[in-house]
């Protein structure tokens, strides 16, 4: 993917479309690292209350 990043800054020439893409990569790479909570995990003594 980094290829194909550098390949569109050799074309375009412009280093901020590569520094946005990388940066765009990483937040999607995050967002994949994040941890859902289950949505039916209830606090029994607080039902609703997932904490």
């Amino acid at each position: 993917m980094d290829n194909l990043y550098w390949n569109i800054f050799e074309k375009t020439g412009s280093i901020e479309a590569f520094l946005y893409l990388n940066d765009l990569k990483k937040i999607d790479e995050e967002n994949n690292q994040t941890r859902e909570i289950d949505s039916n995990y209830d606090n029994l003594e607080y039902p609703r209350d997932s904490s």
